[in-house]
């Protein structure tokens, strides 16, 4: 049987935790912001920066340091197709936001 002190504690708990969605989710959108205005080379970029370009997560960014280490630097957009899992749809999300 729940208390009145459990279900306050409850309530506390899932507001904090909503709370803290809510500024992760500002936090990131500020970064996606700023990777907009600043262009990311996919040469040199570490898997932490690559997972702030759009359509890119933890397994593409691994994809992509991984594919740049056995094959050299990418040229242009159509180098990044040939990473697994990056295809026309993504390349053409990141023709704004990366060099090379």
């Amino acid at each position: 049987v729940a208390t009145a002190k459990d279900t306050a504690t409850s309530a506390v708990t899932k507001a904090k935790d909503t709370t803290t969605t809510k500024v992760v989710t500002a936090k990131d959108s500020a970064a996606k912001k700023v990777v907009a205005t600043k262009k990311i080379n996919v040469n040199t970029a570490d898997a932490e920066t690559l997972k702030l370009l759009p359509g890119i997560g933890d397994a593409k960014a691994k994809a992509i340091i991984e594919y740049r280490n056995a094959n050299g630097k990418f040229k242009n957009l159509a180098d990044l197709e040939k990473v697994s899992g990056i295809g026309s749809v993504t390349t053409t999300e990141l023709k704004s936001a990366v060099s090379f």
